[in-house]
């Protein structure tokens, strides 16, 4: 894989020969080395982002929307929250992942645009996925 840097200096660092997955230590205009070396900062570079196995649809919604869940491999959410930008949770269900589950904020949350936060709990984990409300 290749990848450029562009560091704030204004260097263009130009990587070639990456291993897709793997770690490197990176500094400004030097080689990279394999691994991580403590006392640095670090990131990992991929090819492609994995697409989302819970989707949020329509988005932006105008106060109906579904949360649907494709395969989420040991993920299996049961509980789902809502919650606003101030971090007021606004609803909380059971969440059943084998079905197309329709949230509506009826006209009490839905009279002004807001971006939601909507969170799925199962199985000791986690996700977040948001939804513009318009």
């Amino acid at each position: 894989m290749e990848a450029n840097i562009y560091w704030p200096s204004g260097l263009i660092q130009n990587l070639n020969s990456l291993e897709i997955g793997a770690y490197y230590t990176v500094i400004e205009n030097e080689v990279p080395v394999p691994g991580i070396v403590f006392g640095t900062t670090t990131s990992t570079t991929s090819s492609a982002l994995e697409p989302s196995p819970i989707v949020v649809y329509p988005n932006p919604s105008s106060g109906q929307f579904v949360v649907e869940c494709a395969d989420t491999g040991d993920f299996k959410p049961s509980l789902i929250r809502l919650y606003d930008q101030s971090s007021r949770l606004l609803l909380e269900a059971y969440f059943d992942c084998q079905r197309n589950n329709l949230i509506d904020l009826g006209t009490d949350l839905a009279t002004r645009p807001q971006l939601l936060h909507i969170e799925l709990i199962g199985n000791g984990c986690s996700t977040i996925k948001r939804v513009i409300v318009y």
